[in-house]
């Protein structure tokens, strides 16, 4: 059994090539809107860690960029590491599936092939990665 998301948001960073044993995958950050307004009337933005292998990172490679509206779904995972003696953990989203949405300025749906479902992944191609450098943008 696993938990499943889904989530519409922008892309908030650019894409991050990664290279495994297994193949590749690509990580990135979603922006997403919280449903109510603060004080000042504006929406508070989460950012969420994601990677794509597959056909979805080639996709989001080819037909999406920072700022691009995305409707995505996979699973979530919580990886585990030790930096400086403490111990650390991060949720990262291993997208399943992608649908593009709309470009940045244009907030037009592409003309291009816009999703892409990749049923049955295996996680565990992705499950290893541990975060280099994350900047986090909260």
């Amino acid at each position: 059994m696993h938990a499943k998301f889904s989530m519409i948001g922008r892309i908030g960073s650019e894409f991050k090539k990664r290279s495994i044993e297994k193949g590749g995958f690509i990580s990135f950050s979603i922006a997403v809107e919280r449903p109510y307004r603060n004080a000042e009337g504006k929406r508070p933005v989460d950012f969420f860690e994601c990677k794509a292998s597959g056909n979805c990172m080639q996709i989001l490679e080819n037909y999406a960029g920072k700022g691009d509206l995305i409707f995505v779904e996979g699973r979530q995972q919580v990886n585990k590491w030790v930096s400086d003696g403490q111990p650390k953990a991060m949720v990262v989203f291993n997208v399943h599936s992608v649908e593009l949405l709309g470009k940045k300025k244009e907030h037009s749906i592409p003309d291009t092939p816009s999703s892409y479902s990749e049923e049955g992944i295996e996680d565990d191609k992705l499950s290893s990665y541990v975060p280099e450098d994350m900047d986090y943008q909260n």
